[in-house]
């Protein structure tokens, strides 16, 4: 297949021309996530991409010349916008709109992907194990501590004070270390990397419009535009301080990369036991 890199983007798809644009002005490193999903799926005869948004990644695949079966599932309704599109533009790519927390795909898959949809998610674990049950090789791509910018990771406290919001992924409390203790349950072999990018914002309207180009965020109850615009005002005080003593705000994005392939065919369920020693005497 072609190295995507030189491919035109999926133009119908908004999302991805914020993050491609994002990345091409404010990139450190560089990392495309979907790049890096894209090139470790090899030979495979069928991709499920699990929340997969508006199928961008399965679109990329078929242009670049992959042949092979190529299905995206998620529970927004984005997923039929997209199928609209991919219906339009004549590619054989199935779509499905599915709640990827408490539903499974019913048929078996040469590989699963992932991308960024785990540290938004609840039931991460949960996910994992059922959808490793279906894939012979999952590929997951997402964020671990630190990876969160920092409207959402340095100054939560500030803002859920300020504008009576709470940052909900604090509570889902996603853990690069737990989804690889989950994985080991079920592939005989886990490959593991760290891509470490940032974003380089030189002034302070530069990290607002990121911000507003990228929604509001993960907050409980989601902020009306008003008091968002009031939020983005706020962080934009603050970088200008940081912007005025460095001459930059820096983002911190380290992204991760598993593959993990190999099924272990039997596997044995997690059980546990307590051995009572009442009335024992030492």
């Amino acid at each position: 297949m072609t190295d995507v890199r030189l491919l035109e983007q999926y133009e119908d798809d908004k999302r991805l021309l914020v993050r491609k644009f994002c990345h091409k002005h404010y990139s450190i490193s560089d990392v495309d996530t979907q790049y890096e999903v894209i090139r470790r799926i090899g030979n495979a005869s069928s991709v499920l991409d699990i929340g997969c948004g508006s199928g961008d990644l399965l679109v990329k695949l078929r242009t670049i010349g992959y042949k092979g079966k190529l299905k995206g599932i998620d529970k927004y309704n984005i997923v039929n916008v997209g199928a609209r599109n991919i219906q339009e533009l004549g590619m054989d790519i199935e779509m499905e709109q599915m709640d990827v927390e408490n539903q499974t795909e019913t048929n078996k898959w040469d590989v699963g992907t992932m991308v960024s949809i785990l540290c938004l998610t609840p039931k991460f674990l949960d996910i994992i194990k059922r959808y490793s049950q279906i894939c012979s090789r999952l590929i997951i791509v997402d964020v671990a501590s630190g990876g969160f910018p920092r409207l959402n990771r340095l100054i939560p406290d500030k803002i859920e004070q300020k504008f009576k919001t709470k940052m909900t992924t604090r509570e889902i409390g996603f853990n690069m270390q737990d989804t690889l203790t989950e994985m080991t349950k079920y592939y005989e072999t886990i490959h593991f990397q760290r891509l470490d990018d940032a974003f380089k914002f030189k002034t302070a309207d530069e990290l607002v419009q990121y911000f507003e180009t990228n929604d509001k965020g993960g907050w409980h109850p989601e902020p009306s535009q008003d008091i968002w615009n009031d939020i983005l005002t706020y962080v934009k005080s603050i970088a200008q301080e940081e912007i005025d003593e460095k001459g930059f705000w820096l983002e911190p994005k380290p992204y991760f990369v598993i593959t993990a392939e190999n099924p272990i065919e039997n596997v044995i369920p997690y059980t546990s036991y307590v051995h009572r020693c009442d009335g024992i005497k030492v």
